[in-house]
């Protein structure tokens, strides 16, 4: 959304670091993966910002990127 000098400006003063792994566009895997989904592609996202954190990711093990519909 901005330019690099812009992001890499806001990250040195803000002493932190850029992620540059997250997608909104950019299934993951190839067409035949379970994960080429759109789930796959936010559990990857997920992923990708909650470890470079400290965090982890176990809780979302038994989330299937394949199921693509909302459960009440």
């Amino acid at each position: 959304m901005f330019p690099t000098q812009v992001v890499n400006r806001i990250a040195k003063e803000g002493n932190v670091k850029v992620v540059e792994t997250l997608s909104d566009d950019n299934l993951p895997g190839n067409p035949s993966d379970s994960e080429h989904t759109y789930v796959g592609m936010m559990l990857e996202n997920i992923e990708n910002m909650l470890v470079p954190l400290g965090g982890n990711i176990t809780s979302l093990n038994d989330v299937d990127p394949r199921d693509t519909y909302l459960h009440s």
